[in-house]
């Protein structure tokens, strides 16, 4: 598919996610998966008035797969998004190698290809993708957004959908959590985190505005279980804790250790003393975008 021409790279995500970084395979294992709830949500969307319907999708910024394998393979529970092929984007040669080898068998059409928010491979033709998803990864995309906007407008169907879906760790919902995210966030370099929420930016593009109905925005609220390693863990595998100095890396992760060390001991996080295995609360944003 012809694409609009950008080479935009933001900085801290590519340093942050290769081998300078923590690593894509330190990446995949101790991120967090998505909540029932919001792959309802997207499964009612993409098949409403498409029963029957097998879909063709494109994901941007797959990363090392963690999303596509919950869409191609869910657990038992979950809905199954009637797929016919799927193809991932990303630019990271780390995350592609840890996605090709991290895809469980599947009689999906699956491929894992170099590209952009604003490059698309070739194999992406113009006008045939009925959903374009991108979770945990848009804003890092070229912040004028007009230039991915362009691109993924000229991949969708005329009846398709952009969705984007970010896990973040819910400060509302335990002080801890808001002393771990305080702690790791003075170290974000003025990276356009999802937090800041820049990437809202998108729907006053004039590419979106002629082509897309106003956003839909919802906030699934769940907990994950987890223990204090995995915990610290999924803090240091973010693209601007992953490439700290080792001294400072050390320090933000006693750092870490201890918040959560004292919350034990204080009663204000419960943790199972066989397991070692506490819950931690997430909120999951699901944004659904139609064409008009």
């Amino acid at each position: 598919m012809t694409s609009t021409p950008t080479n935009y790279h933001n900085p801290i995500a590519v340093k942050g996610f290769s081998a300078e970084g923590a690593g894509s395979d330190f990446y995949d294992v101790n991120r967090p998966s998505y909540p029932k709830a919001s792959l309802q949500e997207i499964y009612e969307s993409l098949t409403k008035g498409k029963e029957g319907k097998k879909l063709k999708i494109v994901e941007l910024g797959s990363g090392t797969g963690i999303f596509t394998r919950l869409l191609i393979q869910p657990p038992k529970d979950y809905p199954q998004l009637p797929i016919e092929s799927l193809v991932a984007v990303e630019p990271s040669e780390g995350m592609r190698d840890s996605f090709t080898r991290n895809l469980p068998s599947t009689s999906i059409e699956v491929s894992c290809l170099e590209g952009t928010f604003s490059e698309f491979p070739a194999q992406v033709e113009e006008g045939t993708t009925d959903a374009i998803l991108i979770a945990q990864a848009f804003h890092w995309a070229d912040p004028d957004y007009e230039s991915p906007i362009q691109t993924i407008t000229k991949a969708l169907a005329s009846d398709g959908s952009l969705v984007l879906i970010w896990n973040l760790e819910d400060e509302d919902a335990s002080p801890c959590i808001r002393a771990l995210r305080e702690a790791y966030q003075q170290h974000e370099s003025g990276s356009p985190q999802y937090r800041l929420r820049l990437w809202e930016a998108l729907f006053q593009t004039p590419t979106y505005l002629a082509n897309f109905e106003p956003p839909s925005h919802h906030v699934h609220r769940y907990t994950t279980s987890c223990t204090i390693s995995t915990a610290v863990n999924r803090a240091m595998s973010k693209s601007y804790t992953s490439v700290l100095p080792p001294a400072e890396k050390e320090a933000l992760t006693k750092k870490l250790e201890g918040i959560l060390e004292d919350a034990v001991k204080n009663g204000s996080l419960v943790v199972d003393a066989k397991t070692g295995v506490f819950e931690y609360p997430y909120g999951t944003e699901v944004v659904i975008c139609k064409r008009k």
